[in-house]
């Protein structure tokens, strides 16, 4: 997925095994190894809104305080906390994006000769 934001929202829907439990902090974290081997960005614990099973939690606002680079691949996971206090897994599907930088003014598509993804 190509971002333009340069403080992209990251949002996921949360899963739990045991039923009614409602998640209350979320942790992000942002790298450009898929193996998050030397993290960018880690939210740390922080508390959120309560959210409900099998629903998408509140939309989160990249809080890192340098720029993600573009023309890079960002990979991103997040876990979640219940009300019991239980911490969940780390999500077990990989998102990903690339940020770019917005099309001049003017130039497009059949302007400029060149299409953006």
């Amino acid at each position: 997925m190509a971002v333009a934001d340069e403080t992209p929202e990251f949002s996921a829907v949360y899963h739990d095994p045991d039923a009614g439990d409602i998640a209350n902090y979320y942790q992000i974290q942002v790298d450009n190894d898929s193996g998050f081997g030397s993290v960018y960005w880690d939210s740390t614990k922080t508390s959120m809104a309560n959210c409900v099973e099998n629903n998408r939690c509140q939309d989160i606002i990249y809080g890192g305080t340098t720029p993600l680079a573009r023309a890079i691949k960002w990979y991103w996971r997040i876990k979640f906390w219940d009300d019991g206090g239980a911490e969940g897994a780390w999500s077990s599907e990989q998102g990903y994006f690339q940020m770019f930088s917005p099309l001049p003014s003017g130039i497009g598509p059949s302007g400029g000769g060149f299409m953006m993804f």
